[in-house]
């Protein structure tokens, strides 16, 4: 079976790497799931799915920005804790 994605190498063909594919998509799926689990206990009266992944998909950004904010300053001042 040649995969698509990576126009028929026979690298990519190996069990092993057809093993990460499908580990790496069962991961992707799983997330899905538990982000709608979450939506669906927490959230559903609130606000629609789309949006509610979107607020997540911002919080994630911010929060990623914060914590390279704070690694830099830690480099820049020393680690103070």
């Amino acid at each position: 079976m040649t995969s698509p994605l990576h126009g028929g190498d026979p690298e990519f063909e190996s069990p092993r790497a057809h093993f990460i594919h499908v580990l790496i998509a069962f991961s992707c799926f799983a997330y899905e799931q538990v982000l709608q689990l979450l939506w669906v206990v927490l959230y559903k009266d609130e606000v629609n799915f789309k949006v509610f992944m979107i607020d997540m998909y911002e919080e994630c950004v911010a929060l990623k920005i914060y914590d390279q904010m704070v690694v830099s300053m830690t480099q820049q001042h020393g680690d103070v804790g």
